[in-house]
């Protein structure tokens, strides 16, 4: 009952993040650092974290890590990879697997380019982005299972919590013609409805992707 649970969970987060998420198209609506996106009729956007704002999520990552490191209940990841293993589940395999994909994708979207620079066929060019498609979601899904294999990890605890605190300091909501901060503390983020801070978190995502480091 427990693994089928767990399942139900991973192909709910798979659909969640298909139906709230697409990269291609968030990367093209990214204007001067912010994006805006509308959700259940109000504005929102996600601006790129300024100077003052990483040091703020520095100190609350160190202080966050030096309070999870005292817990002797939080795995290591080194310590679940060698525990999942030995009962026949290799994450390392797994991430061999996501690259090899990954170099498929790029050679599908080499092959594409040159088609629509040629003005090639349409139904060779579908072929091609159906085949972008398919290897996206297969990498998708493992990133998925292994997100939730590692979740109980210090590293992937520290990681959610420097994630949401950031995107606590970088979401604003319009009232009006202004642009005020959605969540003034992180404890309002925390009060907020799991379905509004999965929403965001997931545009989110692409601003900050390249902004968080949880090496302590």
């Amino acid at each position: 009952m427990e693994d089928q649970s767990k399942e139900k969970k991973i192909q709910e987060t798979l659909e969640s993040i298909k139906e709230n998420i697409n990269i291609d198209m968030l990367e093209e609506a990214i204007v001067d650092n912010e994006l805006v996106f509308p959700i259940d009729g109000v504005e929102y956007k996600v601006i790129k974290p300024s100077w003052g704002e990483k040091t703020q999520v520095q100190e609350f990552q160190v202080k966050k890590y030096l309070e999870m490191l005292k817990d002797k209940n939080i795995p290591l990841e080194q310590d679940l990879r060698k525990t999942y293993k030995e009962r026949g589940i290799d994450i390392d395999e797994m991430e061999k697997r996501n690259r090899v994909l990954e170099k498929e994708k790029q050679d599908a979207q080499y092959k594409l380019g040159e088609l629509l620079a040629k003005s090639g066929i349409e139904q060779d060019i579908q072929i091609f982005k159906n085949q972008i498609i398919d290897l996206q979601n297969e990498q998708l899904e493992i990133l998925v299972r292994k997100a939730s294999l590692l979740s109980l990890s210090l590293e992937s605890q520290l990681f959610n919590y420097v994630y949401s605190y950031l995107t606590m300091l970088v979401t604003y909501k319009k009232e009006g013609e202004n642009w005020v901060r959605l969540w003034k503390t992180y404890d309002d983020m925390k009060a907020a409805t799991d379905e509004l801070v999965n929403k965001i978190a997931a545009k989110a995502s692409v601003v900050l992707r390249d902004e968080i480091n949880t090496k302590a």
